[in-house]
């Protein structure tokens, strides 16, 4: 993904990051992290902590591929993340260098909006035609 970029290749890296990032969303919805993570005491720990470090570490890449698209979103969800400014380039989109114990910041990054009421119908006489005049 992160050549596509570096190749100015940029509809094809956007892509390829919004393909790993359906990949990603299928592996938690088959490991269900959220499942994991109940009972006492946590008898998946290991599983859940693999899972977790996956789907943050995912999101800090994704986040750093996507800023010249998205800037504002990215740069929001990066400090979310804990991602330290001077690590934002693009020489840190690779697995394994996360910040590790950083503290991610709850919050939504993306709130859900209302939707649109529909357009009502006009009740009003419709205009009429114009007559034609004889000449």
């Amino acid at each position: 993904m992160k050549e596509l970029f570096e190749q100015h290749e940029f509809q094809k890296g956007l892509g390829a990051v919004f393909d790993v990032i359906g990949e990603v969303n299928k592996h938690v919805n088959a490991v269900q992290p959220w499942t994991l993570a109940k009972g006492k005491p946590l008898e998946n720990e290991d599983r859940l902590n693999t899972t977790v470090y996956l789907v943050l570490e995912s999101t800090r890449i994704f986040a750093l591929l996507l800023q010249s698209a998205m800037p504002e979103a990215m740069k929001s969800l990066l400090d979310r993340l804990g991602v330290p400014s001077e690590q934002r380039s693009f020489s840190f989109a690779e697995w394994g260098k996360s910040p590790f114990g950083a503290k991610a910041a709850q919050g939504v990054l993306f709130p859900r909006t209302e939707d649109p009421k529909p357009p009502q119908v006009s009740t009003a006489p419709a205009i009429p035609k114009p007559k034609k005049k004889k000449i």
